[in-house]
């Protein structure tokens, strides 16, 4: 069993709040589960900011006593779609196959990211969602409107995909999503 941590764009190079939630839920599971590993998946999603969420939330992390051993970084997702991709792709570079994941983020966002992650995992892995109440008017630029959006853009960009099927995913990233091109998404040996 895993817990992967969805990151949130930083707005300055250290964590702010809705961040920090998300990390110690993540921090909350790990220790409760006794989970092997703490993923803290997010990149620089915010170019303005010379570090990505992932450095941020593992330095929180060991700031609250988590074994650097069990922190894994996935550094290269600048949306949610590209936390499961990633996440899913770093797991299987390194030999790891869970059994469980349990997915932590906001509830706002929770719908939309477990969205994700079953299309990009399939059977691949259990999910257990683990949402942090977070109050929609602290978030900033929050609009339920966008939210919808961006869950109906999600859907539209998995709709050709059949779950679990990592190649199909990759292609599209490349040649469908507005993130990532190939330089972003090397082809897997």
């Amino acid at each position: 069993m895993i817990v992967v941590t969805l990151g949130h764009r930083l707005t300055s190079p250290t964590i702010h709040p809705e961040l920090q939630q998300r990390v110690e839920t993540g921090i909350d599971a790990l220790r409760a589960l006794d989970a092997s590993y703490l993923l803290c998946s997010g990149g620089r999603g915010n170019e303005a900011i010379a570090r990505t969420e992932s450095e941020v939330m593992q330095e929180y992390a060991r700031s609250q006593g988590v074994d650097e051993e069990r922190i894994l970084l996935e550094d290269e997702s600048v949306d949610t779609i590209g936390n499961g991709y990633y996440t899913r792709r770093l797991l299987a570079d390194r030999g790891i196959d869970p059994e469980t994941i349990v997915l932590v983020t906001s509830d706002y966002h929770m719908e939309r990211a477990l969205y994700v992650f079953e299309q990009c995992f399939g059977d691949a892995a259990a999910l257990e969602p683990e949402a942090c109440e977070t109050s929609v008017t602290d978030v900033l630029g929050y609009d339920e409107t966008s939210n919808e959006t961006k869950l109906e853009r999600t859907r539209a960009f998995f709709e050709p995909v059949t779950a679990g099927d990592f190649e199909m995913i990759e292609r599209r990233l490349v040649d469908e999503h507005d993130c990532y091109t190939r330089e972003h998404v090397p082809p897997r040996p």
